[in-house]
């Protein structure tokens, strides 16, 4: 009886050494699957970073023309312009035509002057 005690100790502790091998290979397996997935999402990150970065890049200018792309116009310091549509008024034709720009309330642009002049107040005031 203590024999096959023995015996049943020394086949479980194998049987689990040899499943631990088991079971390290396939994690190592899966892990390489896995970091490979994350290289993988990682590049595709980086092409739609870099794309977005060129649309931020190619923002439309205050007072440039935003007819086709009403989204796209520049910040400025505190505030982001919006994109102002009018009708062009012309003597000759019935005809309106739409012509947008990107321009900034008159209230966001004294918002902001009135944060530079406070922020140079209190650099000369308190250096």
């Amino acid at each position: 009886m203590r024999n096959v005690i023995l015996y049943l100790v020394i086949a479980s502790t194998f049987l689990v050494y040899v499943a631990s091998k088991a079971l390290d290979e396939v994690e190592v397996d899966s892990l390489r699957e896995f970091f490979e997935d994350l290289e993988f999402l990682e590049t595709e990150l980086e092409a739609i970073e870099d794309n977005f970065r060129s649309e931020e890049e190619t923002c439309i200018p205050r007072h440039y023309d935003c007819t086709k792309q009403r989204h796209n116009c520049c910040r400025s310091k505190m505030f982001k312009d919006k994109c102002k549509c009018f009708y062009i008024a012309k003597n000759d034709t019935t005809a309106e035509e739409e012509m947008c720009t990107c321009q900034q309330s008159w209230y966001y642009n004294m918002t902001e002057e009135a944060v530079e002049k406070t922020k140079q107040f209190f650099k000369r005031l308190f250096g």
